[in-house]
């Protein structure tokens, strides 16, 4: 793990992307990599992001410490990033105020 998590850290965009995709697709076990998924929320590429978010979504409840990430992503400029981070805190059971936005007027 500490190897992906190097790549993920200091890849080119193409490596950061595979290792994200990698890291979702072995889910709960990858819960070391946590921290660097976090911080590849905020990468400059969309496809980076995305797939930080799934694995975070895909890792679980062991995700708990990208919550303030995650509900930041929220308001991703692109829409995949956003349903994808709404899905993964959802799946943490993260139900705090400082999580999820107000409603809007409106919406109940």
């Amino acid at each position: 793990m500490p190897a992906l998590v190097a790549v993920l850290k200091d890849g080119d965009s193409d490596d950061r992307y595979v290792v994200a995709t990698a890291l979702a697709r072995i889910g709960p076990d990858a819960r070391a990599a946590v921290p660097a998924l976090a911080v590849a929320l905020k990468d400059q590429e969309p496809a980076v992001r995305r797939h930080a978010a799934q694995a975070l979504r895909e890792i679980g409840p062991d995700s708990k410490v990208a919550v303030p990430e995650l509900a930041a992503a929220l308001k991703d400029e692109h829409a995949g990033v956003r349903i994808i981070a709404a899905q993964a805190l959802s799946r943490i059971g993260e139900r705090k105020e400082e999580a999820w936005p107000p409603r809007l007027g409106g919406c109940t």
